[in-house]
């Protein structure tokens, strides 16, 4: 059933009279809008009388709605054992696991008007009347949904990084010989080509790796212990979506996790936030300040970004023979991702040095031409600048490729979708609103070029 309809069965014939009237007092309604099941449920699902009704819950019961506007499913009532200090025992029958949970669960949520519950007729294989109940927490309710962290502490500033993690990591290019070959995130040359874990070096798989060494040094696994079929979250997961409730300058205790935890995560191994979080800042995931004698922390900002044009001599230089010396200890993620994608790399006296790449800056002109790391290398590097002219002077005049596909595109927004969605090279874009692209990818052109809206008109190449 979805959440919509429960609502609907609920308010024509779920509810008694006294149920009706909890409802009623608890968000402010008069009985005699009640007289209607659909001016009932139209009222009910408003946003009439929430706030009074949320500010009535406790902690526990708020972080549980939390959890529901996450799954976004009708839940059974099992579900709402974990709000109880001792879990039912497996031994008991369904009614006797549950019957005062449906109690206290009516009487502290849908007699509040906070959740909609009702018997769900699909669910024919349930023995007891019980077992098909279902409750959802409404759509229209998320909004006004307390924060899920009531106080978090306001600190302005970045916090302390972690950045030796990361630079250690990047240290380990100029090492390639000396590599660990069981390391999933081992960088590598491939053909001059900077991989990291078998692909192109992005600052995005650095940090999937991050991530993964955070949840690979706790106990449990933050990432592989997950349970989303038995109606529990990663930890990770769990983390992802409570640091996404903060603002800008927001921080939090560890101590502030832990009923987070408590309600989305599975208990087999108690989940300890202090430690967690600790690891999260050794593995550069997370950021930490003090407060008052105490260490908060959020989540690490992100390795992508712009570099500022004035500062690329503080991690690049001109080696004297056309090529770019790369300071591994300074240069930020985005400016190697940046020049990773228009150069091939050696490794040459244990430093890391960049040299042209025609054919990749080709596939990516029309993304750097008017960049500003473009220019810097221009003027830093006869070798850049004469590579820049020649794809500039042949851009959109040779095409050298077999089983290649030329259509033309007007449309300015059809033009960013493509752009946004093929950012791997594999769509080119040509002057005179022309793109090339290859026969493998067709399909999943039209596609886009459908589901935006628009028709695909071919024209036969022997015309």
């Amino acid at each position: 059933m979805k959440i919509s309809e429960i609502a609907e069965k609920m308010c024509s014939s779920e509810l008694a009279a006294a149920d009706i009237k909890a409802i009623c007092n608890s968000r402010g309604f008069s009985l005699s809008d009640t007289r209607s099941p659909a001016l009932f449920e139209s009222l009910l699902l408003s946003d009439m009388g929430l706030q009074s009704a949320f500010a009535s819950l406790n902690r526990k019961a708020l972080i549980m709605l939390h959890f529901l506007k996450c799954w976004k499913k009708p839940v059974g009532i099992d579900m709402f054992d974990r709000l109880r200090a001792k879990r039912a025992s497996r031994y008991d029958t369904f009614n006797q696991k549950y019957g005062d949970l449906f109690k206290q669960v009516k009487m502290q949520l849908v007699r509040k008007g906070i959740l909609v519950f009702s018997t769900d007729p699909s669910r024919l294989d349930m023995k007891t009347k019980l077992e098909r109940q279902v409750f959802g927490f409404p759509t229209p309710f998320h909004a006004s949904l307390p924060p899920l962290f009531s106080k978090p502490a306001v600190l302005p500033g970045d916090g302390e990084f972690n950045a030796p993690f990361i630079r250690a990591k990047l240290n380990q290019l100029t090492q390639l010989l000396v590599t660990d070959d069981t390391d999933p995130f081992a960088w590598s040359l491939k053909n001059g080509v900077l991989m990291l874990g078998g692909a192109e070096f992005k600052t995005d798989t650095l940090r999937i790796w991050k991530r993964q060494a955070w949840g690979a040094c706790c106990v449990p696994n933050l990432l592989t212990e997950t349970h989303a079929k038995d109606g529990f979250y990663t930890p990770m997961a769990a983390m992802d979506y409570a640091f996404s409730t903060l603002g800008p300058d927001e921080w939090i205790e560890p101590e502030e996790m832990q009923p987070i935890f408590q309600v989305f995560c599975r208990q087999r191994q108690k989940l300890k936030a202090q430690p967690i979080f600790q690891h999260g800042w050794k593995k550069a995931c997370l950021v930490r300040q003090k407060k008052d004698g105490k260490t908060c922390y959020r989540p690490a900002p992100p390795l992508n970004g712009r570099v500022d044009a004035a500062n690329y001599q503080d991690f690049l230089s001109a080696d004297g023979a056309g090529g770019i010396q790369v300071n591994l200890e300074t240069i930020p993620l985005h400016g190697l991702e940046a020049i990773s994608r228009i150069s091939q790399f050696r490794i040459t006296d244990g430093v890391l040095t960049a040299s042209p790449d025609i054919v990749r800056m080709g596939r990516r002109f029309n993304e750097f031409r008017e960049d500003c790391l473009t220019k810097w290398l221009a003027q830093s590097s006869d070798a850049f600048s004469d590579a820049f002219s020649t794809v500039s002077e042949r851009w959109g005049q040779h095409l050298m490729h077999r089983n290649v596909l030329i259509a033309k595109v007007k449309n300015i927004g059809l033009k960013v979708s493509l752009e946004k969605t093929f950012k791997d090279g594999r769509v080119i874009f040509l002057p005179g609103d022309f793109i090339a692209f290859p026969e493998s990818v067709r399909h999943q052109v039209e596609a886009l070029v459908i589901q935006n809206g628009f028709a695909v008109k071919t024209v036969d190449h022997s015309c």
